[in-house]
């Protein structure tokens, strides 16, 4: 929410009471708090209409840079004011977190005393940490275990200086969805995930590995990413590469060797950069879901389409319209009629039928939303018009 719809909707709350019925949930669904000044201001609004606070379902507590006193004064704030409104958001977003803050915040996580302490944060299914710093990996953990009902966890330049996981929680983690942005050391994320999980590991179903680098792609950075091949039904991959570097192609035959996901309906493909030098990674990893099966003749070229993929979701950023036409298109949209096409080519009698339905664009840039859905429909129409697979152009929040 901006300023502007943030301006228009204190205009509808104060306009007359049907209006303020209609605004109240949508201004207080996320609160943002970064001073001790704003949760006075917002400890004294819910003082005066305690009934604002079932709206809240988001907290964003962002640490400014100042001196551990701020800091400590802040945490406590935080904390004071989920506590004594009885406030339980879903979703918990700390922004800038350090070793430091995270010992003040612990401290005041919960409350009550011995066997009947209970975590402020308690109904939190939702963390999400952005440019967050410890000194060891265990400062990391030990926020973790303040979330016993945690369910999705989001991490975006997220550090360790010491990065050795000691895999000391005390409670299984039963995460169903892991979100990794720029910034993150991916192999220890990943291998210490598969550990503090547990038997629970079946749970996590859905991955998005959001900025992958070449250095995430060599010395076994997704290894462990194979153990969860098998259970993974939503995946997300966006890849920072120049060109087709040896990692990434090693990768192919490995972790990120798509055909071995044997129960994935879901792929997300964030298209970070659309130059193209930085699509050349797309056509090859697609065509790793065109495998070649048991039943395939050795001349067909693309082998049997995978059989549970469903959709395939493009992030893209448009400007504007001609940054479709270049060439790394037409490989894209050759491997995505591949996938989509229900009789393959060279293959002799009946052909399997490819599970692809749907393909979605959402449109990121500022090119308009029109426009961008003439221009890719334009691109993909074939796809569109021989009914094999729908095409659809959104915005981000549709």
């Amino acid at each position: 929410m901006d300023c502007e719809d943030r301006k228009a909707l204190l205009a509808m709350v104060a306009s007359s009471k049907v209006w303020r019925r209609a605004a109240l949930p949508i201004l207080y669904r996320v609160v943002r708090l970064s001073t001790t000044s704003a949760m006075t201001r917002l400890h004294h609004i819910f003082d005066v209409d305690p009934g604002l606070v079932k709206f809240v379902h988001e907290v964003q507590f962002k640490i400014p840079p100042g001196g551990d006193a701020q800091h400590q004064a802040l945490c406590m704030g935080l904390t004071h004011c989920l506590s004594a409104h009885s406030l339980r958001p879903q979703i918990l977003h700390l922004h800038n977190l350090t070793d430091i803050d995270r010992e003040a915040l612990g401290k005041s996580l919960v409350f009550g005393e011995g066997e009947a302490m209970v975590p402020v944060v308690a109904d939190v299914r939702q963390l999400k940490m952005t440019s967050c710093t410890f000194r060891f990996f265990t400062g990391f953990q030990n926020v973790l275990n303040a979330f016993p009902r945690l369910e999705d966890l989001t991490l975006d330049a997220v550090s360790f200086e010491t990065a050795k996981p000691t895999f000391s929680n005390r409670r299984p983690v039963r995460l169903r969805r892991l979100t990794v942005g720029r910034h993150c050391d991916i192999k220890t994320i990943l291998s210490w995930c598969l550990r503090i999980t547990g038997d629970e590991v079946r749970l996590l179903t859905s991955i998005a590995l959001q900025s992958l680098g070449t250095g995430d792609l060599d010395n076994g950075g997704l290894s462990s990413l194979g153990f969860l091949r098998q259970q993974t039904r939503d995946l997300t991959l966006g890849l920072n590469l120049i060109d087709v570097p040896k990692p990434f192609l090693h990768a192919l035959q490995g972790p990120l060797n798509l055909s071995t996901f044997s129960s994935i309906n879901v792929l997300r493909l964030r298209l970070l950069d659309l130059q193209p030098h930085s699509l050349r990674w797309v056509t090859p990893l697609l065509y790793t879901l065109v495998q070649s099966g048991s039943n395939s003749c050795s001349c067909c070229v693309w082998g049997m389409p995978s059989r549970s993929i469903t959709t395939l979701i493009f992030d893209v950023w448009l400007f504007n319209a001609y940054q479709l036409q270049i060439d790394e298109w037409d490989n894209i949209i050759m491997a995505l009629s591949a996938l989509s096409t229900k009789k393959l080519p060279f293959y002799p009698g009946e052909a399997m039928k490819a599970s692809l339905r749907k393909i979605v664009f959402v449109q990121r840039g500022p090119l308009d939303i029109f426009r961008a859905r003439e221009t890719i429909k334009r691109r993909l129409g074939f796809l569109d018009s021989a009914n094999t697979v729908n095409v659809e152009v959104i915005p981000p929040e549709a």
